[in-house]
């Protein structure tokens, strides 16, 4: 999700995140760089987490 919604400005975080996949040690420091990015690029990421892991709604009958 970093990756995709900051392109290299998020290049670190997402390396990080991706250590810490494997590597729970690795966590806090893949934080600490979420915590690094811009107002707008940590927007983005949130946003697109969020609407990705939203319920899906149904309509109602």
């Amino acid at each position: 999700m970093v990756h995709l919604t900051t392109g290299p400005r998020g290049e670190t975080a997402s390396r990080l995140l991706l250590t810490a996949e494997r590597d729970p040690a690795a966590l806090s420091e893949a934080a600490r760089a979420l915590n690094a990015l811009t107002p707008i690029d940590k927007r983005q990421v949130w946003a697109s987490y969020a609407k990705l892991a939203a319920p899906v709604r149904q309509e109602p009958a």
